[in-house]
């Protein structure tokens, strides 16, 4: 009965009332616009991207997997700003590896507003789940669940340094996978490029 409510209402508001909030993104493109050679998984260098967050720091990661061969980088970022989260991953592929990246897939958290300036300076597209769907991107989602084993949430990542982080990953990218035959994701990530990897640190592998 409204009498018992804390606020004593005549009639409880609506849920479904009010104004929608604004996406954070601007000009995203939806999941479902995304070429079709980047669902069926037999296209290289279609990529999908997210945070993991860790406790009472504003340090984090951004991972990043291919979704191919189910290479997984994990790169350390100081904070979730846009423009930062932004410049780490155009760093990473920047030059001459640009041509390993056609597209990347995210969700809808602010620190991935910057999308466009990604999309230029790597010459990519870049597409968006739905709301709250981020199970659309489970490739990288599942990549986060390992790197949780070797990183939990309260682990100190600000004494982290990037190397420690690369050789983590490179035992995690090492790990022979069914799906792949029993073959790791390192190697069908190095016979995708030509098997060359001279100079490609920031991959990790």
């Amino acid at each position: 009965m409204p009498k018992l409510l804390p606020r004593k209402r005549k009639r409880r508001k609506s849920r479904s009332k009010g104004k929608t909030k604004k996406s954070p993104i601007p000009n995203r493109i939806p999941l479902k616009n995304r070429p079709l050679d980047a669902l069926d998984r037999e296209e290289f260098g279609h990529w999908e991207g997210d945070l993991m967050i860790f406790s009472q720091t504003t340090t984090n990661l951004i991972t990043l997997r291919e979704r191919k061969s189910r290479l997984i980088l994990a790169i350390k970022n100081p904070s979730k700003h846009a423009d930062v989260t932004a410049k780490n991953i155009i760093s990473t592929f920047y030059g001459t590896l640009k041509d390993l990246i056609k597209t990347l897939t995210l969700d809808n958290g602010g620190e991935f507003a910057q999308h466009e300036r990604i999309a230029k300076k790597l010459q990519l597209g870049t597409y968006f789940c739905d709301p709250y769907a981020s199970w659309q991107k489970g490739s990288v989602e599942q990549g986060n669940g390992v790197i949780r084993i070797e990183m939990p949430r309260d682990i100190d990542i600000e004494g982290m340094s990037q190397y420690r982080i690369n050789n983590m990953m490179r035992n995690i990218n090492n790990r022979p996978m069914q799906l792949h035959d029993d073959q790791s994701p390192a190697q069908i990530f190095r016979k995708m490029v030509g098997g060359d990897l001279t100079g490609v640190v920031a991959l990790q592998t």
